[in-house]
């Protein structure tokens, strides 16, 4: 402590020897003790935040997040959702939501009671959701409440009314294509309805096979699609999906489609 503000103390020891030489005692211990609780202190918070992540609940919460890697995870805690660390700073960031932390842990959470609200803003900005629920009453001196992921919401797998748009379909989209054979199965569904459309196009040219799939996508206007490797060769079609303000789900937020292999 004395390196680090050695003038300031060898200041303050030659006002206080000026004053009354008897208090340099008096000075050394305080600087001793003072240089003990600041160690202290350290050691207790360095204690205080790798004892919360090895608790029970962060590792529980750590083996949740492990199969779904592309998702924002939403891990129920009493009456809240709540995440943590990077995903925490995300969700805080894109909702304006107050970040706060514990232990040097960043958090952010969200009232159970009004989550498909913050669901609706998050899914429009290309995010995937997993639901962390518990599965288990909390009960006084006991075990651990047990929680697990119980639904990957996506938007094109949304069947609450307050999540769609009552005015149209909401339609998950798969495409599988072979470009060599010059072939695309296209499949639409609206999961909320039931309703589901299907049909195999062909082309002589490939060019030409991605304006009628063009043709598709635009008559349905899919919230999401699925689609295998030889789909995402069509550069066209990418772009398309980037300007016309398609709410397309990706891996992550940049991505304007998910890929299925």
């Amino acid at each position: 402590m004395r390196g680090s503000n050695a003038r300031f103390y060898f200041e303050f020891e030659n006002l206080i020897m000026r004053e009354k030489p008897e208090n340099k005692i008096v000075f050394d211990r305080m600087i001793a003790e003072t240089e003990a609780i600041i160690a202290t202190n350290k050691v207790a918070a360095t204690t205080v935040e790798q004892s919360k992540k090895d608790t029970p609940m962060f590792a529980q919460y750590n083996e949740m997040r492990k199969g779904y890697e592309d998702c924002l995870l939403f891990f129920r805690l009493g009456d809240f959702y709540e995440l943590f660390g990077d995903q925490a700073k995300i969700v805080s960031d894109e909702l304006n939501l107050t970040l706060t932390a514990r232990a040097g842990i960043s958090m952010c959470g969200v009232p159970y009671h009004a989550v498909n609200s913050y669901i609706r803003r998050l899914l429009k900005k290309g995010y995937k959701i997993a639901i962390g629920e518990q599965m288990t009453d909390a009960v006084k001196g006991g075990s651990m409440i047990e929680r697990s992921v119980v639904r990957v919401v996506t938007p094109g797998t949304l069947t609450e009314d307050n999540l769609l748009d009552g005015s149209k379909n909401n339609y998950l989209a798969s495409f599988c294509s072979n470009n060599s054979a010059l072939v695309t199965t296209c499949v639409f569904a609206d999961v909320s309805t039931g309703e589901l459309f299907g049909s195999v196009k062909s082309a002589d040219k490939l060019d030409s096979l991605e304006r009628v799939l063009l043709n598709e996508i635009s008559a349905y206007t899919p919230t999401e699609i699925i689609f295998t490797p030889d789909f995402a060769s069509f550069n066209g079609i990418a772009e398309y999906l980037k300007h016309t303000g398609l709410n397309i789900a990706g891996n992550c937020s940049t991505a304007p489609f998910s890929e299925v292999e």
